[in-house]
């Protein structure tokens, strides 16, 4: 399956955000232990916007979109996230 990447919509840190949520956490986020982010929860920390951390109301854990992925403490923006994970899906070199 060839994953396709639609430069004009994912240079925004909003749109890449969406992307990559919906790429790592299809089924929606969770926190460590498998809790469900409820919908209506407000973040715990929001210094990073658009990638805030969440406390989960369940067991406490904090979590964001990279955890318990590659990318979990990882400093990088969405954006350069994203044109990574192009350039390695397409063999290309993401050095710049």
């Amino acid at each position: 399956m060839a994953m396709r990447f639609p430069l004009t919509d994912l240079l925004d840190e909003q749109e890449s955000y969406n992307f990559l949520l919906k790429t790592l956490h299809p089924d929606g986020m969770k926190c460590k232990q498998g809790h469900a982010l409820p919908p209506d929860q407000k973040p715990h920390d929001r210094r990073r916007d658009p990638i805030f951390d969440y406390r989960c109301r369940i067991c406490g854990n904090v979590f964001n979109l990279f955890t318990d992925t590659v990318w979990q403490g990882s400093q990088y923006d969405c954006r350069k996230i994203v044109l990574i994970v192009r350039g390695v899906a397409q063999s290309t070199s993401t050095s710049t």
